[in-house]
């Protein structure tokens, strides 16, 4: 590049280009042209390239400015060694002489005002968003600016969504989230169209903002078209009437063996009971029965996977953190213990099953269901190579 800048900066001294020896950019393709575009060609390149050194070299002088008037290296004395004096003279004199850095007061004064207009275009956004077909969406007037309802949902979400659910009221209304404009669903109509047409060319479902972090990005509800369809299509044989019938009876024992133990430590002692945490541990032992049945007989282990799931859901009801210590870090810590069950429980649901035996839960009913279409595969794919044979 350097003799090219030479040609450069001999022009813009007023000298030759002859002087400096070195033929215009363009001038060897330019003779094979017409007589009349061989000086245009030759024109254009050379205009091409005097643009491209001036900002090379400006650009280096004005990071050698700024670099001394920081004090910051000795970027300067490199550039004022490789470039020519008179080369410098020139282009300082297009350039800033001195550079003198703004004041604390003109600092925070900026950042201040970028901050503000930040936040004014970040409504003028969402108000632009909430204009539909229908009309304007329901919803707030205006957001906490870039936390939106993030700040109400941690601190009384019982609040936010019964006032969320009000301004829903012909099905849609708005929020945002971390800076994201959301829509929200409440007519089954609507939530019908949403997920027959969850795709990432035309909608795509925004769960919580801490959801990707503890659910994984492979969780279903981050999946959409032909694989999420196929594995909606799977849940199929776990809804059939066999199985609910087992669900149920399994269900109804479970909570009539709380409700006993209950009133028998009622009458032991009797008086007000906070009913949250016996409710909280009886929806979870009824949720493991139906789901995993018995794979989950370790009494040490069943109480370590409620924990686990508690920390889940606690992770969704706090600020997305991810630090260790946090509860996100803890919700996310839940998951990868949860899963390594699971893992263990499909082992030996796929063994049981493998043997004949009958369905005891939802585990075993998709078992079942995924041998069944592993064999049909298998014998599609014996037939298809004794044809080839």
């Amino acid at each position: 590049m350097q003799p090219y800048c030479d040609v450069y900066f001999c022009q813009l001294a007023g000298g030759a280009e002859s002087s400096c020896n070195v033929p215009p950019l363009g001038a060897t393709t330019a003779r094979s042209l017409h007589p009349r575009s061989t000086a245009l060609t030759a024109g254009v390149g050379r205009l091409q390239l005097q643009i491209r050194c001036w900002r090379v070299w400006a650009a280096m002088l004005f990071l050698a400015q700024l670099d001394e008037a920081l004090g910051l290296s000795n970027f300067s004395n490199l550039v004022t060694h490789y470039i020519p004096a008179e080369q410098i003279e020139l282009l300082t004199s297009k350039l800033p002489q001195t550079f003198t850095m703004p004041s604390p007061v003109m600092l925070l004064v900026w950042s201040i005002a970028a901050i503000f207009a930040l936040a004014v275009l970040e409504q003028v956004k969402y108000q632009i968003g909430r204009m539909s077909k229908i009309g304007r969406l329901p919803g707030p007037t205006y957001t906490l600016p870039f936390l939106g309802g993030i700040v109400e949902m941690v601190q009384d979400p019982h609040k936010f969504w019964q006032r969320q659910r009000a301004y829903a009221f012909p099905g849609l209304s708005w929020n945002s989230i971390v800076t994201k404009f959301t829509v929200m669903v409440t007519d089954p109509a609507t939530i019908r169209h949403v997920f027959n047409h969850n795709s990432k060319d035309t909608l795509l479902l925004d769960l919580h903002p801490n959801a990707k972090m503890i659910l994984g990005t492979r969780n279903i509800a981050f999946m959409h078209g032909p694989d999420h369809k196929a594995l909606r299509k799977s849940f199929l044989a776990l809804f059939t009437r066999k199985a609910l019938s087992m669900y149920v009876q399994q269900q109804d024992g479970i909570i009539r063996q709380h409700i006993a133990a209950w009133m028998e430590a009622q009458e032991a002692n009797p008086g007000p009971v906070e009913v949250r945490d016996m409710v909280r541990d009886m929806n979870a032992n009824t949720s493991q029965r139906v789901f995993v049945g018995p794979y989950l007989d370790d009494p040490k282990v069943a109480k370590k996977f409620t924990d686990a799931y508690l920390d889940m859901v606690k992770g969704f009801l706090t600020f997305p953190l991810k630090f260790p210590g946090t509860a996100v870090w803890r919700a996310m810590k839940g998951r990868q213990y949860i899963l390594s069950v699971l893992e263990q429980a499909a082992i030996r649901s796929k063994e049981r099953i493998s043997e004949g035996a009958e369905p005891s839960c939802l585990l075993d009913f998709w078992t079942q269901q995924i041998l069944k279409e592993c064999q049909v595969w298998l014998c599609l794919l014996c037939l298809l190579c004794q044809l080839l044979d």
